[in-house]
């Protein structure tokens, strides 16, 4: 397939490049790639290409960058705040969101390295005629979300690549017994599962489907990631 990469856009003249902008929200966790375990696992894969579903400004794509440094990088959105705000999302004050995307790899330094998809999740997994190496899930966070996502994705996923995500536990979600720094391979540690997936629907999705695929979740944090029994 022929792709146009952020720098390809700017260079048509496409869009015009903003100021730096990643509103006044914060909805990414730069800290997840900054923990070894964590870019040890990705850097361990080889990846050439990957795919990020849900990008929003960039921030994300920009810290998946720095761990796996020479890789092209698919970032799949429909950059539409207002539809985010029916699903019970505060938003950030940007007026275009998908412009500012674009701005802010630009200033990120990435933009040869970043193919934007402006689609929907469902519309994007049918255009891109693919594999990967890696899938990054960060968007629809509801069970059902997230469950198609992984529906949607995984068969995209080359053999040994990583089908991973974000937000297995919220920073919100707070444990007496642990400290956050401690929350590595959480599935072994005593906690009250019932209250953290009623919490946090994405994990009963990522369950669902690891269920009927006979998959296993691995966690560090926030960073989950599938793998075969």
């Amino acid at each position: 397939m022929n792709f146009n990469t952020v720098e390809t856009l700017l260079n048509k003249k496409e869009f015009i490049v903003n100021t730096f902008d990643i509103g006044d929200i914060d909805w990414q966790s730069a800290y997840t790639f900054e923990l070894e375990n964590v870019k040890t696992l990705i850097r361990n894969k080889n990846i050439k290409w990957g795919v990020e579903i849900g990008s929003h400004v960039g921030e994300s794509a920009n810290a998946i960058i720095k761990v796996i440094g020479n890789c092209t990088l698919v970032c799949v959105d429909y950059w539409d705040l207002e539809k985010q705000k029916g699903g019970g999302y505060p938003v950030p004050n940007i007026n275009d969101v998908y412009n500012q995307f674009l701005s802010n790899i630009v200033h990120y330094n990435i933009s040869n390295k970043i193919v934007p998809i402006h689609k929907t999740s469902k519309e994007a997994s049918k255009y891109l005629d693919m594999k990967f190496d890696f899938c990054y899930i960060d968007a629809d966070h509801s069970e059902d979300g997230v469950y198609n996502d992984l529906c949607n994705w995984y068969p995209k996923l080359n053999d040994n690549g990583l089908m991973c995500g974000d937000d297995w536990i919220w920073k919100t979600i707070r444990y007496e017994s642990k400290k956050w720094n401690e929350c590595i391979n959480i599935e072994s540690h005593e906690y009250d599962f019932n209250k953290i997936d009623s919490l946090n629907p994405l994990r009963k999705g990522v369950k669902r489907f690891a269920m009927e695929n006979d998959l296993n979740i691995f966690s560090i944090q926030n960073f989950w990631w599938l793998d075969n029994k």
